[in-house]
C-alpha cells in the first residue's frame, strides 16, 4: 500500500475575485488575487432528505441528498488603500454588498448580477476548494496597537472539493497592515476619548434561492438585509455619561467618522447617521467605561438612497 502523506493545517492559502457574470468563475490567480487570509473555515451544507420506511422493516431506507452550498468564513488584515491602487479585499467588499466608485466604496440595497458576488479558492494543503456565486457579511474590528482587522462569513455554490498540487511562489502585499493607533475619531456632539476597541458588523442576513432547474438545487446566494450596528468603550466622565443619557432617550443621531492611517496608505470610514441603542457601565484598569451600541441608519431624508456607511480607501 503506498505511503500516504496526512494534509498540514497550517498550509492553506485563499484567492478571491469579483465575478463578472454570478456564479461564473473569473479564476483567480496567484499574482494579484491572493488574500492573507487565517482562521479560515469551509464547511459544506448539505441537506439530506429521508425515504419513508418499508413496510416489513421499522428501519429507515438510505437518504437522498438535497440542496447543497458550502459555508464559509475567514479573518483578514487591511492595509487600507491609496488613490489609483485598488484595496486588497475589493472582491470580499463587493460580495458584502459594496459597489466602489474610484476609492469610495459605499453600501448599496441593488443586487446586480455584475460585481457583486465573488469566486473564492481555498487551498487547504493538498485539497482546492472552489466556491463561486459568493454573498456574505462583514464585520470590521479595531483593537488598540493591533492590525485592523475584517472578518467574513457566508455562502457560495456548492462544487465537489479536488486534490489539487498547492501553489507555489504566491504573490503578496509586501505593505504593513494598519495598526490601530494614533486614530482619527469624530462622534457627533460626544467628545469621547480612551477607545480600547471598535466594532461594526454589518450583520447581512443571507437566502438561498432554489430552481428545480440547478444540479445543486441553488441558484443563487442572496443578500436580504442588514441590521448594521457599531459597538465602542470609551472611557467617560460624569458630564459624559449625563450626555450619553440624553442621546439614549433622544434618540439623536450622531455623525461617526474613524480614519485609519497607514502612511501612504488609509481607510476613512463615515457613519453620517448613528443613533444611540445602549449604554452599559464597565470598568477598564480601574476607569470606569460605557460599552456602546449605535444602530447604523440610513437617512430617512433621502428616501431610498443608500448612505448608511462609507469607505474611503485613502489616507
Amino acid at each position: 500500500m503506498p505511503f500516504q502523506v496526512t494534509m498540514l493545517s497550517k498550509r492553506s492559502l485563499l484567492l478571491g475575485k469579483v465575478e463578472a457574470d454570478y456564479g461564473t468563475d473569473p479564476v483567480p490567480v496567484k499574482t494579484t488575487d491572493v488574500m492573507l487570509a487565517y482562521d479560515t473555515s469551509i464547511t459544506p451544507d448539505i441537506e439530506t432528505e429521508k425515504r419513508p420506511n418499508r413496510v416489513a422493516s421499522f428501519d429507515a431506507l438510505g437518504v437522498a441528498t438535497g440542496r447543497q452550498t458550502h459555508d464559509f468564513s475567514f479573518k483578514t488584515v487591511s492595509v487600507g488603500g491609496k488613490i489609483g491602487e485598488p484595496p486588497l479585499e475589493a472582491a470580499l467588499l463587493k460580495m458584502c454588498g459594496f459597489v466602489a466608485a474610484d476609492t469610495v466604496y459605499a453600501l448599496s440595497s441593488e443586487q446586480p448580477a455584475a460585481n457583486s458576488s465573488a469566486t473564492l479558492y481555498f487551498y487547504i494543503d493538498g485539497v482546492l476548494y472552489k466556491l463561486t456565486g459568493c454573498r456574505g457579511n462583514m464585520i470590521l474590528r479595531a483593537v488598540n496597537a493591533k492590525p485592523l482587522e475584517l472578518e467574513f462569513k457566508g455562502k457560495g455554490l456548492y462544487l465537489p472539493p479536488a486534490v489539487t498540487a498547492f501553489v507555489s511562489d504566491p504573490t503578496f502585499s509586501c505593505v504593513n497592515p494598519i495598526l490601530c493607533t494614533g486614530l482619527s475619531i469624530t462622534i457627533g456632539g460626544l467628545a469621547l476619548t480612551g477607545i480600547e476597541s471598535i466594532e461594526l458588523d454589518l450583520a447581512t442576513e443571507i437566502t438561498v434561492s432554489h430552481s428545480i432547474g440547478a444540479t445543486t438545487g441553488v441558484r443563487e446566494i442572496n443578500r436580504v438585509g442588514r441590521d448594521i450596528t457599531l459597538k465602542l468603550n470609551p472611557e467617560v466622565t460624569p458630564a459624559q455619561i449625563v450626555a450619553l443619557e440624553e442621546a439614549l432617550i433622544g434618540s439623536t443621531q450622531q455623525a461617526i467618522g474613524i480614519g485609519f492611517f497607514n502612511g501612504d496608505y488609509g481607510i476613512q470610514l463615515g457613519l453620517p447617521n448613528c443613533e444611540l441603542l445602549s449604554a452599559t457601565n464597565g470598568e477598564r484598569d480601574g476607569k470606569v467605561i460605557k460599552d456602546l451600541t449605535f444602530a447604523v441608519n440610513n437617512d430617512c431624508a433621502t428616501g431610498g438612497v443608500d448612505n448608511a456607511i462609507k469607505l474611503q480607501y485613502e489616507p
